[in-house]
């Protein structure tokens, strides 16, 4: 096979940058919907967002990165994945951490 037949295509990326601005758009408008109805809504959609939100950029990142890299199809899919969900769970505990510590002494 030649060289340019191994060449990895750019599809999961592109897929993960997709999804994560596609993601982004309905969290803000789902915030925004509850956010106008009250304060504590807005809170409430904002940590449920967080998790989607970490997964689908830092996902989105990481797919970005392995795809240049040389490394087989197992790596350029799991370690998105596998980021995607380390990233979820920290944006969420950011998230929680900003709620419960911060925003009440604001």
């Amino acid at each position: 096979m030649s060289d340019e037949q191994n060449k990895p295509g750019c599809l999961w990326p592109a897929a993960w940058l997709i999804f994560g601005l596609l993601g982004t758009i309905v969290a803000a408008v789902a915030v925004g919907l509850s956010a106008a109805d009250s304060e504590s809504a807005g809170m409430l959609a904002t940590q449920v967002v967080a998790f989607p939100l970490g997964l689908l950029w830092s996902g989105g990142l990481v797919a970005l990165i392995v795809h240049f890299m040389k490394s087989g199809k197992g790596v350029r899919i799991g370690a998105p994945l596998g980021c995607g969900c380390l990233g979820g769970i920290i944006m969420l505990a950011l998230v929680v951490v900003f709620f419960v510590g911060i925003f009440p002494s604001l």
